[in-house]
């Protein structure tokens, strides 16, 4: 069971996060990767990332766009294009606003293979490098990659190779999306059509959830 709370309310969100872990059996918290159109990294929620860490618990970010812009109300590119840009958006927002400095002990997991982050990390880092307008964290993005757990939702073989690559398999958890319509049917089964190992495919399906969750 993952906690929701009540955002942008950082002081209500970590007393129930702190509540459904302790009281509850609760194995982390779930936020969505915007709130009300501001980016994670602009909202203040410092206190809810400080009881995360605190708990020790994981906090898995997912993307949201209720009510989709207008160039994605068609041809499903809510969920293929938006969805995966709004997981991008907070991760490059937490890290740009000095969240992940400030708490370096807070786990994240992040949907989608991470969205478009692991992909664009070469336009990341230039920026990084040659733009400081606003920037706060102390490291370029790519230092970050391995600070998140990333889920196996990439539908594309080549793609999860790619992830493997950037983050291995230590930081890489079993997604499934079931039952939305984008879910990964067979997600075992994408893992051996991407060429991982039983024991990869062990480590990403049970080892890594399992420490993650302390289950």
């Amino acid at each position: 069971m993952l906690a929701s709370g009540h955002m942008p309310n950082a002081a209500s969100a970590a007393g129930e996060l702190e509540f459904a872990v302790r009281q509850l059996g609760a194995v982390g918290g779930v936020v969505a990767c915007n709130i009300n159109g501001v980016n994670l990294g602009e909202a203040e929620l410092d206190e809810y990332w400080a009881a995360a860490s605190e708990l020790d618990v994981p906090v898995f970010l997912h993307p949201t766009q209720p009510v989709p812009t207008p160039r994605t109300q068609k041809f499903a590119l809510n969920q293929v294009v938006q969805y995966t840009f709004d997981t991008t958006l907070a991760i490059g927002s937490l890290i740009w606003s000095g969240v992940l400095d400030r708490f370096p002990n807070l786990k994240l997991i992040v949907s989608h293979g991470g969205g478009a982050f692991p992909y664009l990390m070469g336009r990341f880092d230039c920026m990084h490098e040659r733009s400081h307008a606003g920037l706060q964290s102390e490291k370029p993005p790519s230092a970050y990659l391995r600070r998140m757990h990333y889920d196996t939702i990439l539908h594309d073989a080549a793609a999860l190779r790619y992830l493997k690559q950037q983050v291995q398999c230590d930081r890489i958890v079993l997604g499934t999306d079931d039952s939305f319509p984008p879910a990964d049917m067979d997600p075992l089964g994408s893992l051996k059509l991407a060429g991982f190992t039983a024991e990869e495919i062990n480590q990403i399906a049970n080892v890594n959830p399992s420490a993650l969750f302390k289950i």
